[in-house]
């Protein structure tokens, strides 16, 4: 995959609003990124799509 396709699914992830109640726990998966917020804080989880479907990591 190449950095600016990677780039832009970050992107794409981070473009969502978070929760209004910063004490509620919030996630958003998309293309094998996940977003949390708690707390006003915000937490990126990436990980390969294939190792969701029983795929290696290379």
């Amino acid at each position: 995959m190449e950095a600016e396709d990677k780039d832009n699914i970050l992107a794409r992830a981070l473009d969502i609003d978070p929760p209004q109640k910063t004490d509620k726990h919030f996630e958003s998966v998309l293309d094998g990124v996940m977003a949390t917020w708690r707390n006003q804080r915000s937490y990126i989880t990436i990980w390969k799509t294939s190792y969701l479907t029983g795929g290696e990591f290379d």
